[in-house]
């Protein structure tokens, strides 16, 4: 089933590719990094099991669900939203940020740049939320006021996962030297994959399982959200 929702030429738009979840309300999970580095790639692997042969620039926004089976081994759904990185739509993208209860960061292993760009992603998504509720201060960098967000002072309340592509690209090596600072600060996992190796992703492999994990935290932290009436604190 193909949902498409659409404005002008130049603003954002969504695009839906969801099945099983439809008639679901399935917590929603971001895909954030820039442009090229193979979210709908990653989207397309988790959800599908298949690589994706053929890659079109995302505009806007595409959603689509992914299934995994929680500690009951009952079958659970969330919401997939690869947000496009296009700077063209830096101004408007900020539309799709509501009411998450996940964030993927998503980096290519074979450039240093998109990874130390995930701050500005962390910036801009936090910057949308309502008195930056999905963060709060670390108490040893405290906030000087509530519009002073600064990446360095802040602690994760949202689930969050960061994902390096490429990893067919680098030798196990380097790959030991690109542990990312950034998961290190917000005690978030960090995987590294390959998007056209079902391996990669295949149910049981260790990728997949730090993944399901991450789901299964989106879960908890929708219910408990919903429980506060939608804020995070």
């Amino acid at each position: 089933m193909r949902r498409s929702a659409g404005g002008e030429a130049d603003e954002p738009h969504v695009r839906y590719t969801m099945s099983a979840a439809d008639n679901d309300d399935p917590p929603k999970v971001l895909l954030l990094g820039d442009s090229g580095v193979g979210k709908t790639c990653w989207s397309h692997l988790t959800c599908h099991g298949v690589p994706l042969k053929v890659s079109e620039w995302t505009i806007g926004c595409t959603v689509d669900a992914a299934a995994f089976k929680d500690r009951q081994d009952e079958m659970q759904f969330v919401e997939l939203w690869d947000v496009g990185g296009c700077g063209r739509h830096e101004s408007s993208r900020h539309v799709f940020y509501k009411d998450a209860s996940g964030l993927i960061l998503v980096h290519d292993l074979t450039n240093r740049k998109s990874h130390d760009n995930l701050r500005k992603w962390i910036g801009e998504f936090a910057a949308c939320q309502d008195g930056h509720s999905a963060f709060q201060s670390s108490p040893s960098k405290p906030r000087q006021s509530p519009i002073d967000f600064d990446v360095e002072r802040t602690e994760m309340r949202i689930p969050m996962l960061i994902i390096g592509t490429k990893q067919d690209e680098c030798g196990e090596n380097r790959l030991g030297s690109l542990r990312s600072d950034i998961a290190q600060e917000y005690g978030a996992e960090h995987i590294a994959v390959n998007n056209m190796d079902v391996a990669s992703m295949q149910p049981g492999s260790v990728n997949r399982r730090a993944v399901d994990a991450f789901f299964a935290a989106v879960h908890k932290a929708a219910r408990s959200r919903g429980a506060r009436g939608g804020s995070w604190r």
